[in-house]
């Protein structure tokens, strides 16, 4: 701690130096310390936390240090993190974190923003007549992409060796902008390489660009790369809730890694359990009884989509017929949690597939409440986010004219869609297989059989209330033994 506090002196030694000819000798003036870079007194009962970018964190940093307050002790780097550039250089890492040996719990880090800008050949962004450097008048990226991602690695060495848990910040979104040196919508490969490094090093991704990017005229300050205090606010509050979920905890949650059952059964409550040793008569929920309930039975009442047979939930959707799947859900009420359930695919005829996932109906914002799902098919397993993709509303509204003319969605659309899913490969067979779905903070995880298949981080897995687990079936799918945990 000795170490940052000195730090700061030195910043600000070096500032008022920068001042001193603006400054008469007389003067008992005192350097104006911004809030954003004053040394703060940790408190030893708690986590550190660092925060690294550049102007867009800053404006955030007061907003996350109050939301973390008697929960972390946050400080920031005193200084603009700049580019991957800036972070190698010798007014970076090297004076950010000057001893090797001192130790934070979490890092939250970007930088993106100054890498993609346009500079001129002497290294300034506009000439003796003022005009920013740009892509037409011989200006270069500060940082070109290849660069980029070269550079993220041995910063996220650097980082690694104080021990804390990281988390890598998107690139927020780039409008037509004044300044001609940020270019329309040029975050996009940059945040697509930064995905990819994080992904190959195994650090979290705060998708702060998915975030404000269906808001932005809102959030945004227009023709400007920087954000409304609500912007800011905005970010601040998923900054801290992503720093939140990485802190150490007195009663330590286990990762994925350590079995999701585990951390079910030991820090979790049972909420639930059904293995369907039951008779019940009729269609839809009246076939199933016990609190579970079919948003699709009443479309075709003659026509009997679930039994018990067995101790085995059997569903045989009459997807044609409904105009839809068979939909089957019960209340769960958790904002961290799981659902273990077993199930097969009888004969794994061409539309045997399984949705596994989360609803909250009271969602105005988000069509029919979808919060986030596993989807199972034959080759492969997709992990989604709907609530802050494709169920977005607003996201909806802009998507489907596309879809009705088919044709490819605009670049930023097609790339936020990406970000919200994660597909893996998994080949399908007809045996009984055990499944755990869980949310932690902003991340679903997929196991089977007791090993991890898929895990992905978005902000919609934060969502506090997942208030039904649902089954969403368009074939066959036999189901047994359902156990619903809540751990937060």
């Amino acid at each position: 701690m000795k170490t940052f506090f000195a730090l700061i002196a030195l910043f600000l030694t070096s500032a008022v130096a920068g001042r001193a000819a603006d400054v008469p000798a007389t003067s008992s003036a005192k350097p104006v310390i911004p809030p954003e870079f004053a040394p703060i007194t940790d408190d030893p009962k708690l986590p550190r936390v660092l925060l690294i970018g550049d102007s867009v964190s800053i404006a955030y940093t007061l907003t996350v240090r109050k939301e973390l307050a008697g929960i972390a002790n946050v400080h920031r780097v005193p200084a603009n993190g700049g580019s991957t550039k800036t972070a190698l250089g010798s007014y970076g890492l090297v004076r950010w974190l000057p001893d090797a040996n001192e130790k934070w719990d979490v890092i939250h880090f970007n930088h993106g923003l100054h890498d993609l800008s346009y500079r001129f050949a002497d290294d300034s962004d506009k000439d003796k007549d003022g005009n920013y450097a740009a892509p037409n008048n011989g200006g270069h990226q500060n940082v070109t992409p290849a660069e980029y991602e070269k550079n993220l690695h041995p910063i996220i060495a650097r980082l690694k060796q104080t021990g804390a848990k990281l988390i890598f910040a998107s690139t927020t979104p780039v409008p037509e902008s004044d300044a001609a040196k940020y270019v329309k919508d040029s975050e996009l490969p940059y945040n697509e390489i930064a995905k990819k490094v994080m992904v190959e090093e195994g650090i979290a991704w705060n998708d702060l660009w998915a975030l404000v990017k269906p808001d932005q005229a809102k959030l945004q300050i227009k023709r400007n790369v920087h954000f409304l205090p609500a912007g800011s606010t905005v970010m601040a509050k998923q900054v801290a809730q992503m720093i939140a979920a990485a802190l150490p905890k007195s009663a330590p949650t286990a990762p994925a890694t350590s079995g999701d059952a585990a951390w079910l059964r030991s820090q979790g409550t049972l909420l639930f359990h059904d293995a369907f040793e039951r008779e019940e008569t009729g269609n839809g929920l009246k076939a199933i009884g016990n609190g579970w309930e079919s948003a699709t039975a009443d479309r075709v009442p003659n026509i009997k989509m679930s039994d018990l047979d067995g101790g085995i939930l059997k569903v045989n959707s009459a997807s044609k017929e409904a105009g839809h799947g068979a939909h089957i859900h019960h209340d769960a009420g958790f904002a961290d949690g799981g659902v273990m359930v077993r199930f097969r695919f009888p004969a794994l005829t061409k539309d045997e597939s399984l949705t596994v996932g989360f609803v909250d109906r009271e969602l105005k914002n988000v069509h029919a409440g979808h919060l986030c799902y596993a989807l199972l098919y034959q080759s492969s397993i997709v992990v989604r986010d709907n609530k802050t993709g494709v169920s977005d509303q607003e996201i909806r509204r802009r998507r489907q004219p596309y879809l009705d003319r088919k044709e490819p969605l605009p670049a930023d659309l097609d790339a936020l869609l990406k970000s919200k899913e994660l597909t893996v490969p998994w080949k399908a067979d007809t045996d009984w297989h055990d499944l755990i779905i869980v949310t932690e903070g902003d991340e679903m995880r997929l196991t089977i059989d007791g090993k991890l298949v898929a895990s992905h981080r978005s902000a919609g897995f934060t969502h506090p209330v997942k208030r039904w687990f649902s089954f969403g079936i368009p074939g066959k799918v036999w189901i047994d033994d359902v156990k619903i945990w809540k751990v937060k």
